[in-house]
């Protein structure tokens, strides 16, 4: 079952493509043999109503898919889809909650609904200069685009862009670039979701000159196809050059990880190789997570060393060269960590865990010392548990994440932190 919606009458920011990259949608999905509902130009009203229904009809089992084309805004870690002539009435960002669509709601709905599979497609990063002019005076860092959001267990959410950035709309009457490639790749046989969304990146970020990147974190504990046979998670990404790192080589193909040794899937794959595949975002990590030993080394320490990565270095042996590897983008890291296993102390109702917020290979429980990974620090002061990012915010400060609580914050690039090298994505 779809629900699709395509908002662009917006008499403050029209957006004249909305329709019909909402239409084309609905097409192709119709194509792929799903039920589809679909709202063009719909008021908050009327959104609400067809996600009610859509919330019925889920409960009959099947698999569920929502998307939105139109403006939407971030606020305080929330998303928030604009309706028709909700621009004229939110005229302060405290409006945001009752005069639009919070995804939240939609989230909740669907979960509830218990059926097999969610997939929300959010085209909904496009620039809005209205929605910008809210937070002038709110002390809100950075309004653009949508917040990253963390999902319900059996849910992926994609976004047309990063989170926090602003994606292309058409022009004259054509499609998006997102939706361009996304209704080219979504009916081919045998891709699974995250192949589908792995090819509409790379071709986006192509056609954009890297202008627009597509971004998705999965919750799904399970392989989907939109067309069988469903064949094997294989990420098709190129080679990656780091960015902000001094005196970095130009990357250059790297040779196909080797068979997985664990069925598809399994969130994490041991590719015999060093390195490990996470079937859920097609990003391939370092098998060790500890090469660089217990003392870290800085953020711009960091940049280079994993820019200097290559086969026959920390045990990879994946004929990958230097450049191909980096760091995690935030992004990747909040993709990476399963919170339901971070440390947290016991007590009102919360059961005690030391941590690592990290699963095992299969998904089915918490991490353990070579399953998947190795090195992965389970003592030590709390320096030794966090791990840099490739993402920095403002004058000289980057994020990092620790490992333990799941917990991603900023700090200065000079303490010394783990480094955990990552290739393919972006």
């Amino acid at each position: 079952m779809a629900l699709v919606i395509g908002n662009g009458a917006y008499l403050e920011e029209p957006l004249p493509n909305s329709p019909s990259d909402s239409e084309d949608m609905a097409t192709v999905l119709k194509q792929v043999g799903f039920e589809v509902m679909v709202l063009k130009d719909a008021s908050l009203e009327a959104m609400e109503t067809a996600i009610q229904q859509f919330g019925e009809k889920l409960k009959k089992g099947g698999t569920g898919f929502f998307y939105f084309a139109g403006h939407g805004v971030q606020y305080q870690g929330e998303n928030y889809l604009f309706p028709i002539g909700a621009m004229r009435s939110v005229t302060a960002a405290g409006h945001l909650r009752h005069r639009t669509m919070n995804v939240g709601y939609l989230l909740a709905t669907m979960e509830e609904a218990k059926n097999n599979l969610n997939l929300v497609i959010l085209d909904a990063c496009r620039n809005n200069p209205f929605a910008r002019s809210l937070f002038i005076g709110s002390g809100v860092k950075n309004p653009d685009g949508l917040a990253l959001m963390e999902v319900p267990t059996g849910t992926l959410i994609a976004y047309a862009t990063r989170p926090n950035k602003t994606a292309l709309d058409g022009i004259g009457g054509c499609n998006s670039p997102y939706v361009k490639y996304l209704k080219q790749e979504l009916p081919k046989p045998g891709l699974s979701i995250f192949e589908v969304l792995t090819n509409v990146r790379v071709a986006v970020k192509k056609e954009t000159k890297n202008r627009q990147v597509p971004w998705f974190y999965s919750e799904l504990d399970r392989k989907f196809c939109f067309v069988e046979p469903c064949g094997q998670v294989v990420a098709q990404t190129p080679a990656v050059v780091v960015q902000n790192a001094p005196s970095q080589p130009v990357a250059a193909p790297v040779s196909p990880p080797a068979p997985v040794l664990e069925p598809s899937s399994y969130r994490y794959s041991d590719n015999g190789d060093g390195t490990v595949t996470d079937n859920r975002t097609g990003l391939i990590w370092m098998k060790n997570a500890n090469c660089t030993g217990r003392r870290g080394m800085s953020w711009i320490n960091a940049m280079r060393w994993a820019a200097e990565l290559a086969h026959g270095r920390c045990g990879i042996r994946d004929g990958s060269r230097k450049g191909d590897w980096r760091l995690p983008t935030v992004e990747e890291w909040h993709a990476m960590l399963d919170r339901r296993y971070r440390a947290q102390a016991g007590g009102a109702g919360r059961q005690w865990n030391e941590g690592p917020a990290l699963s095992n290979a299969a998904g089915t429980g918490q991490w353990k010392e070579g399953d998947a990974f190795s090195g992965v620090k389970t003592d030590g002061m709390l320096l030794q548990k966090r791990y840099w990012s490739s993402t920095e915010e403002g004058y000289n400060a980057t994020y990092f994440v620790n490992i333990f609580s799941g917990r991603v914050a900023l700090i200065g690039q000079s303490p010394s932190y783990g480094v955990w090298a990552v290739r393919g994505g972006q």
